[in-house]
């Protein structure tokens, strides 16, 4: 055995070391993007009523 090479094949923990390290660097991403802080979705308050009756207004309609 000489200079990592066995019966002219490169070592195959040398391999294996490389595709550990891309299953590992791609680990940490997916953990990166589940880690992430969700966009806040801003929900309005209050009801919605149906049709053209606008009887009931919420107060930025009535300037209050």
């Amino acid at each position: 055995m000489r200079g990592g090479v066995v019966a002219g094949r490169p070592l195959t923990s040398a391999i294996k070391i490389a595709t550990h390290n891309t299953h590992i660097v791609a680990l940490f991403d997916a953990v990166r993007s589940l880690m992430a802080t969700p966009e806040k979705t801003k929900r309005q308050i209050g009801f919605q009523t149906k049709g053209k009756d606008r009887s009931f207004t919420n107060a930025r309609e009535r300037g209050g």
